[in-house]
């Protein structure tokens, strides 16, 4: 593993790089206010990937977004795609956790000549009405102009802070140490985190009923979505209306949290990312 760096249009994103170069390009993206040790439990069982663990703006190492920038989705994924473009990767393919999935499957429809297949781990994008939609939208650009952002919470430790992560998240105090590790800085000599406060000001992402729809009936690649038993409900409802209307859309349920790729034993879910992306087979090839 090796830390990245990009510089896209003057603000810094951070990442790291697993596996080896020349590998099968993935773009790994982690969910709301975690950052790139989201992925370490999973990264060193898929070494034949190039895998890239971005950060997104606002979170971990990468630089906070201008006052007068919102943190939409769209400006995300205007990073990913920057940062798709310096590596010179054409077509990749995506890894993604919640907030990440949700933004992977906006990705399905706004760059299917680029995103090449996307593995989603308890996350997709929510649909909404089309009222709904603009209520929403209004919601997340007014709080932007007008709210200003409080202090972020202190701790003593960075134990306690890592226990007040996993209880508030049901994930295992290991992969709440995980996140802590690299969310964390000491400020005064009490702990807080890095990311920007105005991350948690969470943008509209939910879409219309009908272009979810469209996105995965236009999309030419495959999509599977891993679902956690004791995991995320807001997505559920779109993909359970859309699964087994589309070939091209898997969903399976696997025992775990949320973050089911930081779970204890992550052991059947490695097992679904190496076959979907054909791992076993570029393993056959090698030897």
């Amino acid at each position: 593993m090796i830390e990245v760096t990009f510089n896209i249009h003057g603000q810094k994103i951070t990442g790291k790089r697993w596996g080896k170069e020349g590998g099968i390009p993935v773009i790994a993206l982690h969910g709301w206010l975690d950052n790139a040790n989201s992925f370490d439990f999973i990264a060193p069982e898929l070494p034949e990937l190039d895998l890239l663990v971005l950060e997104f703006a606002g979170h971990g190492g990468s630089d906070h977004r201008p006052r007068h920038t919102p943190y939409l989705g769209l400006l995300y994924i205007q990073d990913i795609i920057a940062v798709a473009d310096q590596l010179n990767w054409q077509r990749f393919g995506l890894l993604a956790h919640s907030m990440g999935a949700e933004l992977s499957t906006h990705m399905l429809g706004l760059y299917p000549d680029r995103v090449e297949r996307m593995f989603g781990v308890d996350g997709f994008a929510a649909s909404t009405t089309p009222a709904k939609w603009l209520e929403d939208t209004r919601k997340s650009l007014d709080e932007n102009i007008n709210r200003q952002a409080g202090a972020m919470r202190q701790f003593a430790s960075a134990e306690d802070m890592a226990a007040k992560v996993a209880d508030s998240t049901g994930q295992t105090q290991a992969s709440a140490e995980a996140l802590v590790a690299r969310g964390a800085e000491l400020v005064g000599g009490a702990y807080s985190w890095r990311s920007d406060a105005r991350v948690r000001w969470s943008d509209a992402l939910s879409l219309p009923d009908e272009i979810v729809e469209h996105i995965v009936a236009s999309y030419p690649g495959q999509i599977m979505i891993a679902g956690a038993s004791d995991g995320s409900n807001w997505y559920k409802p779109t993909i359970e209306r859309l699964e087994g209307k589309y070939d091209n859309l898997h969903y399976i349920i696997f025992p775990g949290s949320h973050h089911l790729h930081m779970d204890d034993d992550t052991s059947k879910l490695v097992a679904a990312i190496r076959e979907f992306f054909e791992l076993e087979q570029q393993q056959l090839i090698a030897s």
